[in-house]
């Protein structure tokens, strides 16, 4: 969902998988820990994407439901400055499976952050579902390609894509 003056809040949903409770608390704040290092196809591999909402926020929530379980967590810079991460509530559910991102956006944000995960999409080889705007995407032949990367560009503005994220050149 894409933030509004009426809900100024960015969420993200992957119903693909959720991360278990010892998983969250265990391997969430950590940097440098990923599960994506061997695949060039992810988006990911460093372990530092999960707490990037910290780099605009100092605190997020993150929804996951794994095992018939649904856990609410905080994630936050604490007093060290470090992150980390309080799980607020667990409840059992019967929910697919899943994880969430919450973020709050600042009013005067809003629409950039539209305007950005436009820019992010519009490269992903499958386009993601999104509430809240409607979205025309163009379809960027690419101008060189090799083994794990491709270019695509028009006249005024090349990109390179290396993991399925657009990188200027």
């Amino acid at each position: 969902f894409l933030p509004t003056r009426f809900s100024p809040i960015f969420r993200v949903t992957d119903r693909a998988f959720g991360i278990s409770s010892e998983d969250m608390l265990g391997r969430y704040a950590l940097l440098c820990n990923s599960t994506k290092r061997e695949s060039a196809n992810l988006i990911g591999a460093y372990g530092i994407g999960r707490l990037s909402p910290l780099c605009y926020t100092d605190s997020y929530t993150v929804v996951s439901i794994n095992g018939g379980k649904k856990n609410t967590y905080n994630v936050f810079i604490n007093e060290n400055d470090s992150a980390d991460i309080a799980k607020l509530a667990e409840e059992d559910t019967d929910e697919p499976t899943g994880f969430e991102v919450i973020v709050p956006v600042k009013d005067g944000d809003i629409q950039e952050f539209r305007d950005k995960v436009f820019k992010i999409c519009q490269y992903l080889k499958v386009k993601p579902i999104i509430h809240g705007a409607t979205f025309e995407y163009e379809n960027l032949n690419p101008l060189f390609t090799g083994k794990d990367w491709r270019i695509v560009g028009k006249q005024i503005e090349s990109v390179v894509i290396m993991g399925q994220m657009a990188f200027p050149l």
